[in-house]
């Protein structure tokens, strides 16, 4: 649930202050000029934690908390070189929830009972944008890898920090690990 304040002169146009929270939990803080993001925006993980600071008005990302259930490639490393690491804007945590909340497993997989991997593998271009999405379960005797239809979400899932080898924008994979219980 969003709480942002409105243009007078134009309703449902969000110019001001904003809140966004799940229950009594804040997920982001932040400003909108009409109807547009702009200046520091902070999203927080569960209990208060500060999960990452971007700045809508200069396009970078100022603090991101890590997380050990992420993982990158990127095919052009080489030995030595400088690397900044893509990152979803909107946090680990806020950022990736839709994302994350677009995969279901296939039917068939109901078949193989037990606690099983999922890695759900974002493809980012050297503009930040997300343009494939697939996702790969892996249980015993089973292993699949479906792509995911990015016409279901919205525009601002498409919207990451794109990775930087030696100061250049790079494509780059931002995978997210989890797991499925089937019982």
């Amino acid at each position: 649930m969003e709480h942002s304040t409105e243009l007078k002169s134009k309703k449902k146009v969000k110019n001001g202050v904003s809140k966004i929270l799940t229950g009594q939990r804040v997920m982001a803080t932040g400003l909108y000029q009409n109807d547009v993001r702009i200046g520091r925006w902070s999203f927080y993980r569960e209990k208060d934690t500060l999960d990452q600071i971007y700045n809508y008005s200069t396009k970078k990302l100022e603090f991101a908390l890590q997380d050990s259930l992420i993982f990158y490639e990127i095919d052009s490393l080489k030995a030595g070189d400088r690397v900044i690491y893509p990152a979803k804007i909107g946090g680990n945590h806020y950022g990736l929830h839709f994302l994350v909340k677009g995969f279901t497993p296939s039917y068939e997989f109901r078949k193989y009972p037990g606690l099983h991997k999922v890695f759900l593998i974002f493809y980012i271009d050297e503009n930040g944008k997300l343009i494939k999405y697939d996702a790969e379960v892996v249980a015993s005797g089973y292993k699949k890898l479906t792509n995911l239809d990015l016409k279901n979400f919205k525009d601002e899932d498409f919207d990451f920090t794109p990775a930087y080898v030696n100061g250049k924008a790079v494509p780059s994979k931002l995978v997210y690990e989890s797991s499925l219980l089937v019982d």
